[in-house]
């Protein structure tokens, strides 16, 4: 049965001997504090004994707890100064400027993410390039494992069912980096810097 917020009960009045419990990870639908997912591809099994005896008899409501570990993909968005950016702090960047971006995404090692995307959506004062490449621990990840939708002022970029296969399940955990550029234009604002966040969504379970 799925295990809700208080459990999944069973009828175990005619079981006798001794039975193995096995999470269908799958089927979580767990979410921990703070957006947190299990990464483990399942609980470790639990065996259980029938009847349930201790010093006062048979226990009638006993309570089994799985073992399982969960973390949080994190993503952090900062200027590439790889590419040779250099931050003008106060002075303000030039109208026509191309600003490189990176944005460095880390996997928990076991994750067993169903839907993983990025989206960002700039200001009128920055115009993306729709140049936006794709790693995957240091190796290109070419556009056959994901789908992406792009505007002047941003994009959607979302892993298909070849781009999470390429980053479940593994027992290290991996980095994703997303690089791509936008270019200052007219619209933008003098002395504010141009917002431009980028947000990853993920979850165990598709949509």
């Amino acid at each position: 049965g799925v295990t809700t917020e208080t459990g999944v009960k069973f009828d175990t009045e005619v079981l006798q001997g001794t039975y193995r419990l096995v999470e269908v990870r799958k089927e979580s639908t767990y979410v921990g504090p703070n957006g947190k997912v299990l990464t483990g591809m399942k609980a470790v099994p639990a065996l259980i004994t029938l009847p349930l005896v201790n010093q006062n008899g048979v226990v009638e409501n006993a309570h089994v707890y799985p073992k399982n570990s969960e973390d949080k993909p994190t993503a952090t968005k900062t200027f590439d100064t790889a590419a040779g950016f250099v931050d003008p702090g106060e002075k303000g960047l030039a109208i026509g400027t191309k600003v490189p971006y990176i944005v460095t995404t880390t996997i928990p090692k076991n994750s067993t993410l169903a839907t993983a995307f990025w989206s960002d959506e700039m200001t009128e004062g920055l115009d993306y390039n729709g140049d936006v490449v794709v790693n995957y621990n240091g190796q290109p990840l070419d556009n056959s494992h994901y789908t992406l939708e792009a505007g002047h002022n941003g994009f959607i970029l979302k892993l298909n069912e070849k781009g999470l296969e390429a980053i479940n399940g593994k027992d290290a955990e991996a980095t994703i980096t997303l690089k791509y550029t936008a270019t200052l234009n007219a619209l933008a604002v003098a002395d504010v810097p141009e917002a431009n966040d980028v947000t990853f969504h993920y979850g165990n379970n598709p949509g």
